[in-house]
């Protein structure tokens, strides 16, 4: 489960580093960029506290359950 936890920091992540590169997307975007870099770091800041909680929760499913529809906020 933490190397699951892992995957998904990571996915976050790259999409923070994707935002930052040049030509990153529709011009659209560039107004939100800073408002969208906060929301993947709050996701990434989420699954982290999700993987450090897991030693001290006996009920896995609901830790994820909690977890998804705090990142269900995340758009995009």
């Amino acid at each position: 489960m933490r190397s699951g936890f892992a995957v998904l920091a990571a996915a976050y992540r790259d999409r923070m580093v994707a935002l930052g590169a040049p030509d990153s997307g529709p011009a659209a975007w560039s107004g939100r960029t800073a408002e969208r870099v906060r929301e993947l770091a709050g996701a990434i800041v989420v699954v982290e506290r999700s993987a450090a909680e897991l030693i001290r929760n006996p009920n896995e499913s609901l830790l994820l359950e909690a977890m998804l529809v705090r990142l269900s906020a995340v758009t995009g």
